[in-house]
Parts: C-alpha cells; sequence; structure tokens
C-alpha cells in the first residue's frame, strides 16, 4: 500500500453506514516519511505505535499494517483516533499532553500496560471503550454491505 494522505473514504463511509461522522477536519496519514518519523520516536518510549494522533491528524505509521486489517479494523483504528482528536481539541494540547504523560509514567512505574482497559491511561480507556462499543456495529455494516441485494 502506497503512502496515503487522503482521508481513507472506504473507512469513513463504512463509519457513515454505522451512524458515525468523522470530523470533516480529521486529517489521516497512512505511512508518509512524517508519519514514520514521528513513530520512530514514541518508540523509543515505548513500543511502536500502530496509530497516534497529534493534533487534528491521524498517523498510521506502517501501510502494510493497516492493509492486514479488516475494513471494520480499519474503521474502528480511525473511529479510536479520532477520539483522541476530540480529546486534543477538548482539552487543549498542553492539558492533552500532560494528562496522557502523567498516566503514562504512572502505569509504567506500576507495571500496567498503558493500553489496559480497566488501568492504563485515562485518555487511551476512553478511546478503547468507545472503538470496543463501535467494532461490533461496523462489522454488522460491513457485512450488509457485503451482502447480495435482497431477491424480488
Amino acid at each position: 500500500m502506497p503512502s496515503l494522505t487522503e482521508p481513507c473514504q472506504a473507512e469513513r463511509e463504512l463509519l457513515k453506514a454505522a451512524g458515525v461522522s468523522l470530523p470533516p477536519t480529521l486529517r489521516v496519514e497512512v505511512g508518509t516519511r512524517r508519519a514514520r518519523a514521528l513513530a520512530w520516536i514514541f518508540t523509543r518510549l515505548d513500543a511502536p505505535p500502530a496509530a497516534f494522533a497529534l493534533g487534528r491528524t491521524v498517523f498510521i505509521p506502517d501501510p502494510a499494517y493497516f492493509a492486514r486489517l479488516t475494513l471494520p479494523q480499519r474503521a474502528a483504528l480511525l473511529a479510536h483516533e479520532s477520539v483522541h482528536v476530540a480529546q486534543w481539541q477538548r482539552l487543549g494540547a498542553p492539558r492533552f499532553l500532560w494528562q496522557y504523560l502523567r498516566d503514562y509514567l504512572r502505569t509504567r512505574r506500576q507495571g500496567l500496560d498503558t493500553h489496559d482497559p480497566h488501568q492504563g491511561i485515562a485518555l487511551e480507556r476512553e478511546a478503547l471503550a468507545y472503538e470496543s462499543r463501535l467494532l461490533p456495529l461496523l462489522e454488522v455494516a460491513a457485512g450488509a454491505e457485503d451482502a447480495p441485494p435482497p431477491a424480488a
């Protein structure tokens, strides 16, 4: 899959079919040089991220990883990251970064998984909860799109 900077139209359409619309200002970068460079920085702190949001942009560093996901999984990943975009907007960059870093350090000190849905980073818990509620709806919507038209 080549580097992409367009907004992942198939994923947006599936989200819309499930009743979810991503913010129109959301940017998505898949496999861009900037996405890979930022991921390299994050990798110095933790495991390589599958995706991350900075401001209103979602970065997906590895296009091969993204391509291996099913359409519902890709849409759920974008929805998860869109929660972080909304958090950036709601909290502002300094407060978002402070809360994320504070919780990250707390979970690491306690030996917890930073993405644990119950004890991990609070901002991640919010995004994970949304993603886990949404994925079954996306799978149903994707199945409905693949289903043959009803017989007349």
